[in-house]
């Protein structure tokens, strides 16, 4: 049986959520609940939703690039902060038995994007509940499908002493070890380990 996959544009946001919708399992975990696909106070189709551990997510897509799409979807955190009054009183799943228990940095980002947010690796630091997936839409023997990726972070290994002492003398290029005076000298200053 022969495959046929090409690379298509989408005709039109409706059919790009509808692929989004489709592929949520992907991205929430298989026992997903969407709350939401229309919050009345944001512009597009936020998806919000319960993910596989029950825990508030919202999804924000945007066809264009991920900067836009983490735009997007912080300003919808901000008013879901902002009406928590209503949003308890619409979705009260989302914030189990206690109408506080629901603050910003308790629901899950997922931004979806052809392109990842600049930044991402340096973001996903201090934001933890923010995952970048990156999406291509494609024709699979005739029939419209989504390539989704998530967007894997960098990390860098725990700096060491040796690697503290090559970059200092990468800083005084040109120049061999640091001669004992020296050392003992910024070891003083607390600038060497």
């Amino acid at each position: 049986m022969n495959i046929d996959i090409n690379s298509t544009h989408l005709s039109s946001d409706d059919m790009l959520n509808e692929l989004i919708l489709q592929s949520l399992d992907k991205i929430l975990g298989s026992h997903h609940k969407v709350i939401s696909r229309d919050l009345p106070f944001t512009c597009g189709h936020p998806i919000l939703a319960l993910d596989s551990r029950q825990y508030p997510a919202l999804v924000v897509v945007d066809r264009r690039e991920g900067g836009q799409a983490l735009l997007s979807g912080l300003k919808i955190l901000e008013a879901l902060n902002t009406h928590r009054a209503w949003v308890f009183r619409l979705y009260p799943e989302l914030f189990g038995n206690d109408q506080h228990a629901l603050r910003p940095h308790d629901i899950q980002l997922f931004i979806l994007a052809p392109t990842a947010p600049p930044g991402i690796d340096y973001l996903t630091q201090g934001f933890t509940q923010l995952h970048a997936f990156t999406f291509q839409a494609l024709l699979v023997n005739g029939e419209a499908a989504l390539l989704i990726n998530a967007v894997t972070e960098k990390s860098e290994p725990a700096p060491t002493r040796a690697a503290d002492k090559i970059k200092a003398e990468i800083f005084r290029t040109g120049m061999p070890e640091l001669e004992k005076t020296e050392e003992d000298y910024f070891r003083n200053l607390n600038i060497m380990a």
